[in-house]
């Protein structure tokens, strides 16, 4: 069993990164209200969700120039293959607020197996 670690954040917190994001002129912000719709739509409670975050690199560019260091981070949330819906976006957020994400081990489930 391998065990990696990874930043996950709720609803919450990424609605106030996300504010603070549109406020820096980040390049990658997310409408929030169609991810908690989307969420809701795969039968889950939007404030019970914790986004994994899948990816993540420093940034140095907004609107085409470059600008000081920040975090591009790839998070995922609840898909439905019959509802054709997948909830994964990129958010553009300062490297304090990315600092500041719970980090969390992620341990393989049980039966799988690396290659």
């Amino acid at each position: 069993m391998s065990t990696d670690v990874m930043k996950i954040a709720t609803l919450k917190e990424l609605r106030r990164i996300n504010g603070r994001s549109i406020m820096s002129e980040y390049n990658q912000t997310v409408d929030l209200d169609k991810v908690e719709e989307d969420v809701r739509a795969c039968g889950y409670d939007p404030d019970e969700v914790q986004f994994p975050s899948t990816f993540s690199m420093v940034h140095e560019h907004k609107h085409g120039l470059k600008t000081e260091p920040h975090m591009r981070v790839k998070f995922i949330g609840p898909m439905s293959i019959a509802k054709k819906i997948k909830v994964d976006f990129l958010l553009d957020m300062s490297t304090k607020d990315y600092n500041e994400l719970e980090t969390v081990e992620s341990i393989e489930p049980e039966g799988e197996h690396e290659s």
